[in-house]
């Protein structure tokens, strides 16, 4: 992904603009031939473990937590361990509290959703023999 694809929101984060960006950080739902929603997470800082999530919805709200499952055990195979949901939009936020309630890892902030992922077991037993 490059940052020609990436435009600033809420400071340091970045989210997805038109491009799909690295197959490795997307996942799209398709309904038929069409895309239905994009999800995409994006590294900052660096090698950090902190990353920054945005899905961009299609005409179909019941894709949003397929889409943000799906991105997040990507997300942890990458090795990342903080993660910032940017909501694309008001309608999202109903996710972010289904989320909240279930998963005590999770904090709800105005417009995004800070989630805490345990590190992958592999990543973590490598780190350890290193």
């Amino acid at each position: 992904m490059s940052a020609s694809d990436l435009v600033p929101v809420l400071g340091h984060a970045r989210v997805l603009s038109e491009g799909l960006g690295d197959a490795r950080r997307r996942v799209v739902a398709w309904e038929g031939d069409e895309a239905a929603g994009v999800a995409v997470f994006e590294p900052l800082f660096g090698p950090h473990a902190e990353a920054v999530i945005a899905i961009r919805p299609g005409d179909s709200d019941a894709l949003l937590p397929y889409l943000l499952d799906e991105l997040l055990e990507r997300v942890q195979d990458a090795g990342l361990v903080a993660v910032r949901f940017v909501f694309e939009s008001r309608e999202q936020r109903h996710i972010a509290e289904r989320l909240v309630a279930v998963h005590s890892h999770c904090a709800l902030r105005r417009d995004w959703l800070d989630i805490r992922l345990e590190p992958a077991p592999g990543r973590t037993a490598a780190r350890a023999a290193a």
